[in-house]
This record gives C-alpha cells, sequence and structure tokens, in this order.
C-alpha cells in the first residue's frame, strides 16, 4: 500500500480555462450554484488535501478568477487553448510529487473520492475516478455509413474527475502527446494511457455529474436546490 494521505504533499491543479462553447459561451468556472462559483467549489474540495492549489483560467477570466480567490493562498495562471495545453502549463507551476487534476465542471465530486483516487496514484502511480458504463445493445464504431468494428466482451467505463498521478507519468505523457500530431487527448487519463502507462481505475459516484451543456446546469440547479433544502431540514 503507498503512503498514507498526511505523509506526502500534492499539488492540486484545478481545469477551468475552457470557454464553455457548449454552455452558449459561459464559462463554467464563474457559473453559481446557491450563491457559489464552480470555481470555489472545486477549490474548496480539494484544499483539505493539497500542499497548493494552482487553477487555470482563460486569459480574459484571470483578474475575475484572482478577484474570487483574493483571501486564499491560490496560484491562478493562464490556460492554454486546449485542456492538454492548459493542463502542461499547470504541471509547469506545480511544486510536487503527487498531482491531482480536477476540472470545474464536477460541482458534486466527493471528498473520499479524492482520498481514493490519491491512494490508488500512489501505489499504481496513475489513477481515476470512473463509473460503469451500462450497455443495453452491442456497441460497435461506424465510419462513412459503414460498420467498421465491434466490440465484444469489453467491459466499458465512464471516466470521472478526480483524476490523480506522479508528476513523472504525468509530465512523460504531456511530453509524449506533445510529440504525437492530430487532436489532443480527451483527457488526462487517456493521454496517459496512451503513452504507455497503465492507469488504475477507482470506483467514483453516480451523483458526481459533469456540467457539459445546459441541460446539464439545469439538473445541477435542481440537485443542488434539493441538497440544500434537504441539509435545512435535518439542521431544524
Amino acid at each position: 500500500m503507498g503512503e498514507s494521505l498526511g505523509s506526502s504533499k500534492m499539488s492540486a491543479l484545478i481545469l477551468g480555462a475552457g470557454a464553455g462553447q457548449r454552455m452558449g459561451g459561459q464559462p463554467k468556472a464563474f457559473l453559481r450554484l446557491i450563491g457559489t462559483t464552480l470555481l470555489e467549489i472545486a477549490v474548496n474540495l480539494v484544499r483539505p488535501f493539497s500542499s497548493e492549489v494552482i487553477v487555470g483560467l482563460a486569459p480574459c477570466d484571470l483578474d475575475q478568477g484572482r478577484d474570487i480567490l483574493a483571501d486564499n493562498d491560490i496560484v491562478v495562471v493562464e490556460g492554454g487553448d486546449s485542456r492538454q495545453a492548459t493542463l502542461s502549463r499547470l504541471l509547469e507551476s506545480a511544486r510536487y510529487e503527487l498531482i491531482l487534476v480536477h476540472e470545474v465542471a464536477r460541482p458534486f465530486a466527493r471528498a473520499a473520492d479524492v482520498e481514493g483516487v490519491l491512494e490508488a496514484a500512489r501505489q499504481y502511480g496513475a489513477a481515476a475516478l470512473h463509473t460503469p458504463f451500462r450497455l443495453r445493445d452491442g456497441v460497435a464504431a461506424a465510419r462513412d455509413g459503414f460498420l467498421r468494428e465491434t466490440y465484444e466482451g469489453v467491459e466499458l467505463v465512464s471516466l470521472q474527475n478526480s483524476h490523480a498521478y506522479t508528476r513523472k507519468i504525468l509530465r512523460r505523457s504531456l511530453q509524449a502527446a506533445d510529440s504525437l500530431c492530430g487532436p489532443p487527448a480527451s483527457g488526462s487519463a487517456p493521454l496517459v494511457l496512451r503513452a504507455g502507462f497503465d492507469v488504475r481505475l477507482v470506483a467514483g459516484s453516480e451523483d458526481n455529474l459533469k456540467i457539459t451543456f445546459p441541460e446539464d446546469w439545469e439538473l445541477a440547479k435542481r440537485r443542488a436546490a434539493n441538497l440544500r433544502a434537504k441539509s435545512d431540514l435535518e439542521c431544524s
């Protein structure tokens, strides 16, 4: 088993530089749930586990982000033009050997899941949260209107943030990705896998909703309101 949670320092990298194009051009970092920005929710989640927190925001959002986080010891850096480029910039600013990767679009991530993925990364070097992808029909790949490949006997999963890595594995994976042609990887776990490293899967939560589309945001607001109402009821 790897080191205990309190025995090694960790850098938390928060991805928040996206333009929110699928959300109608709204930067997700500044959307508010029950009066709190998704940026603050992400920071508050990872801070108890982190020796430092580094946030990547779009250039036009830097001042607003720094104002929101002014009372916290948080480093805010300019993100790149892709998720991969932002991750590279955040890693350059990180000081510690254990790296947690989180994103502002996951406001319902749980502290217990962060603990789990960090423990797995200490033991295996790379870890990612996941949930089972339940299938009712056969899964296949198509191209140009024709069936190209079928997938039989494959256990499919949905990947979630948070992810965690040793600095060495994440740096080598980013370097390998930079040397390849083609589109950037869709996330850090595919990037690490593509570089030849095993990624340990850690059970996540079905509640760990990712906000990508407007309908996700509507669901998130309803869920947050329900959680607040439940909390108020329990405290009354």
